[in-house]
């Protein structure tokens, strides 16, 4: 043994990732609605919920993941927000889901 493995103890080396591990998907971004392949963002989007998604944003929800027919946050939030009565909700939803650079995918119809 040397002098200082002596002294100290082995040295530690950290293990190196390996270059084969697939990304973690955080919490926050797993699908919370198997039949549509919905993630929390969506959903709460989808119900218009504009507490929860502040929340989730604030948790770093990703904001550009689809659900199993390839819509965003963003473009759920445009499909639901065409009722005048929820219309402020939903628009206060889309400019927190835009300044964290969401993109709608499907959504063809107006925004706000």
């Amino acid at each position: 043994m040397r002098f200082f493995e002596k002294m100290f103890g082995k040295k530690k080396v950290p293990v190196a990732a390996s270059s084969q591990t697939t990304p973690q998907v955080s919490d926050v971004d797993k699908i919370a609605h198997e039949g549509s392949g919905s993630t929390q963002l969506i959903l709460a989007c989808s119900h218009g919920d504009l507490e929860g998604v502040r929340k989730l944003l604030a948790q770093g929800a990703n904001v550009n993941i689809t659900n199993k027919n390839g819509a965003t946050a963003l473009d759920v939030t445009y499909s639901n927000g065409d009722d005048i009565r929820y219309r402020a909700i939903y628009k206060q939803i889309a400019t927190l889901l835009k300044a964290k650079g969401a993109k709608t995918n499907k959504w063809t119809g107006p925004r706000f």
